[in-house]
This record gives C-alpha cells, sequence and structure tokens, in this order.
C-alpha cells in the first residue's frame, strides 16, 4: 500500500508524511525541546532532521509503527520501507487470506486517519499466491476506504519485481542493470585493446 496525501492540521497541503516529520510546524516544539535537551553541542538540528539525514529512515519507521503493529495478527504481517507498507496475510484458501486482510483494513484506515497519512486504493495492489486450480473470477476482494481492490499479477518491492507464480521472470530493473552493465563491459574490452 502506498500512502498518498492529505491536509495537515497545521492547515498547509502535504505532498508527503515527510511534512510532518520534518517540516510540519506542530512538531517545531518538539524540535526545540530537543536542541534544548542536546545543549549546545556542535550537532547541526536541521541536518539531523533533513530528507537526507540517515536517520529520516528511522524517523519514518517511527511514524508508522502504529500501521504496522495494527497489521500484526496470527494471521498477517506488515512490513515497511519510508512511505511503502507491505501486507502479508494468509490462510488455508483464499477465503481465509481475504479474511486476515479485512480484519486488519479497519485498523490501518483509523491509523490512516489519525495520521492524516490517507491510503488511495488505487495505488494499492493485491496479489494472491496460491495454485492456479484455485484462482477463480469469484474470490472474494479485499476492500480498503470502501473500494474493492483487484488482483494484480505482479508487483514491485524495493526494485524487485514479485509476480503471482514467484518466477520472478519480470525482472526489468535487473535485465536494464545488466544491459548497461554489458556496455561498460564492451566500451572497457575496446578500450584495454587499444
Amino acid at each position: 500500500m502506498r500512502l498518498g496525501t492529505g491536509l495537515c492540521q497545521c492547515g498547509e497541503a502535504v505532498e508527503t508524511r515527510q511534512h510532518y516529520i520534518l517540516k510540519c510546524s506542530l512538531y517545531t516544539d518538539k524540535r526545540q525541546q530537543l536542541r534544548r535537551e542536546i545543549g549546545s553541542s556542535n550537532l547541526n538540528m536541521d541536518k539531523i532532521f533533513s530528507p537526507r539525514s540517515p536517520l529520516s529512515p528511522i524517523l519514518f519507521h517511527l511514524y508508522n509503527s502504529g500501521a504496522l503493529q495494527a497489521c500484526e495478527t496470527p494471521t498477517s504481517t506488515a512490513f515497511s520501507w519510508i512511505d511503502d507498507l507491505n501486507v502479508l496475510a494468509w490462510g488455508r484458501n483464499i477465503e481465509d487470506a481475504v479474511s486476515a486482510a479485512q480484519q486488519i483494513a479497519p485498523g490501518l484506515e483509523e491509523w490512516s486517519a489519525t495520521h492524516h497519512s490517507l491510503f488511495k486504493p488505487s495505488k494499492t495492489l493485491v496479489m494472491r499466491f496460491s495454485p492456479a486450480r484455485d484462482r477463480s473470477p469469484d474470490d472474494p476482494k479485499v476492500v480498503l476506504c470502501g473500494e474493492e481492490l483487484e488482483f494484480s499479477s505482479a508487483l514491485g518491492m524495493l526494485g524487485v519485481t514479485i509476480d503471482k507464480r514467484l518466477t520472478f521472470k519480470e525482472q526489468e530493473h535487473m535485465a536494464s542493470r545488466m544491459s548497461k552493465a554489458s556496455k561498460v563491459l564492451i566500451g572497457v574490452g575496446l578500450l584495454a585493446k587499444s
């Protein structure tokens, strides 16, 4: 699930959750308090709260921890990276798996509302990993924010494309990198011969 845009309590239009952690005027007091606690050290607080800071992924993870906790059940789990939230729900059959996903949807929607990070169903992908003989057009659908989500044949996760049969053949990213590396090697080989 990819988190979308919302409107902050401070009144500003928000493009990313980065606003809440790094720019939002509601958090200015917390940054000032942190400055006072650290004292007059040589730390540059603007660099600590910068999007390029190594702390940024940690801050995003802390911000998203409520969404991750909402997904932890005996039949589901979640993991995230910055603004991507990946939920894994399982069951003995597709109905059980969809039921597990539906059980966590209200918790995610509540977290979304309280954190002003709206889930966009149009950017949300649902994939089922099951034998082809168990698939049917009548399989139940996952509903998020009142919209039924269609099943996808592949999804990307941190640069890796995962397909429903787990063949990993749809690796456009890897194919483009291998093509580029081949061209570089040919160029280096030609330079070595000259």
